[in-house]
């Protein structure tokens, strides 16, 4: 077995094909966006300037939300999908605010924050073990390049009904990775 990266990047081409740029395009159906990134307000308020690094930028919407807010950061988004940093370069006209990279590529710089939200949604392999091990792996090393804080998001297993290749995760999954590989100082929020 392996990790299906081309699927998933088939999947939101698809999507942005059909919605352009939309939240729908990034197959976030509830809407939720706006309640993901309020998570972000505690750390970026501040005087100084925080550097935040949006991993799976889509779109671009953090850091619109970012810049309405007035947030005193200094914003890195990067994605696999070439189409979403084309649309975040042109929309904004910060070419090197957004890059492209490859799933598997290792985040060398360090920020402040690092921010995740909806990127593991969606599995990378019909292998469950693997997949998961994938998002554990990425998230060891999102955390390893943080200075301050690493919020990430996942789909939990409280809901009536699962979409087919979606990866959810339970909260004691959640809990145990965080105690046992990055650090016993967490926040969990269910909702």
């Amino acid at each position: 077995m392996s990790h299906r990266f081309e699927h998933i990047s088939g999947m939101y081409a698809g999507s942005f094909a059909k919605h352009g740029d939309s939240v729908h395009a990034l197959l976030t159906p509830k809407g939720r966006q706006g309640l993901r990134f309020r998570a972000l307000l505690p750390y970026i308020e501040s005087d100084q300037t925080r550097s935040l690094l949006d991993y799976g930028c889509g779109l671009g919407y953090l850091y619109d939300y970012l810049t309405e807010k007035s947030a005193n950061v200094s914003y890195h988004g990067v994605d696999m999908m070439p189409e979403f940093i084309d649309t975040c370069r042109t929309k904004t006209g910060l070419k090197d605010a957004f890059e492209c990279i490859n799933p598997l590529q290792k985040i060398s710089a360090s920020y402040d924050i690092v921010f995740a939200s909806g990127v593991f949604n969606i599995a990378s392999s019909d292998d469950s073990t693997l997949s998961k091990q994938y998002v554990y792996d990425r998230v060891t090393e999102l955390f390893e390049c943080t200075n301050h804080v690493l919020v990430c998001d996942f789909l939990s297993g409280y809901t009536d009904f699962q979409q087919p290749g979606a990866q959810h995760f339970s909260v004691a999954e959640i809990t145990d990775f965080c105690v046992r590989h990055l650090s016993r100082r967490f926040v969990t929020r269910v909702s």
